[in-house]
């Protein structure tokens, strides 16, 4: 059995992106930045929200880093914020208090928002 069947508009989607050309490796790494602020800003949400705000370092030490087409989103430089990872994990004598972990479980949302950049830009050539 098969199934004839034509998508309206691919041949002018297909014209877009060949547009896009080396702009497309600028976008690519924008898309990845809209996306991890996304879960920047919810992890500063959660360090707030658990009380884990005394001198602001930790909050302020989460960045986002976007390097060959990887995004990374956390305490880049652990510096003053050591102690995020104590916690994160626990310690014997501390019990954990995840603030990344649960933002990462927002991935769907991240993933919205870097299709909708994406879309945007290929509709906007």
């Amino acid at each position: 059995m098969t199934a004839d069947f034509k998508v309206n508009g691919m041949e002018e989607l297909i014209q877009k992106v060949n547009e896009l050309g080396a702009k497309a490796e600028k976008e690519k790494t924008n898309a990845l930045k809209k996306g991890a602020e996304v879960l920047k800003k919810d992890i500063k949400g959660n360090i707030i929200e658990k009380g884990l705000v005394d001198s602001g370092a930790l909050r302020d030490s989460i960045k986002v880093k976007v390097n060959k087409g990887r995004a990374k989103i956390g305490i880049v430089d652990l510096g003053d914020a050591y102690y995020g990872a104590f916690h994160e994990f626990g310690t014997t004598r501390l019990p954990a208090r995840p603030f990344i972990q649960q933002s990462v479980e927002k991935f769907d949302e991240v993933q919205v928002v870097v299709g909708n950049y994406l879309k945007e830009v290929v509709l906007n050539v």
